[in-house]
């Protein structure tokens, strides 16, 4: 989409668990033979219904307690992100609506 941002992670972030994907995707991407297996560092869990704040549409986003499309708008423009706690450190949203999404939310 137009001025959309696309995060590539490092390897060393996926398996320190920093950035976490979907096993479908990692396991398409070579890695060095030095490097330990990210598809061993990660577990997939099929039944979260977490949103994803870096991958989230505005839509997705929107669904979340306290947050409308401006808000959204913002979550989406200050991407990537390292932890959820950055929604606050960066002024996204404030502490009030964090710990309403906090639950709901993942990397």
């Amino acid at each position: 989409m137009d001025q959309e941002k696309i995060y590539v992670p490092s390897v060393e972030e996926v398996i320190n668990g920093v950035f976490k994907e979907s096993y479908r995707m990692i396991e398409s991407s070579p890695l060095p033979t030095d490097q330990p297996a990210v598809a061993d560092s990660i577990t997939t869990d099929t039944s979260s219904q977490k949103i994803h704040l870096n991958s989230a549409t505005t839509d997705q986003l929107d669904t979340l307690p306290g947050v409308g499309t401006s808000t959204a708008g913002k979550i989406i423009d200050n991407r990537p992100y390292i932890s959820i706690d950055e929604l606050t450190s960066k002024k996204v949203i404030g502490t009030a609506a964090f710990e309403k999404i906090k639950d709901l939310i993942d990397l």
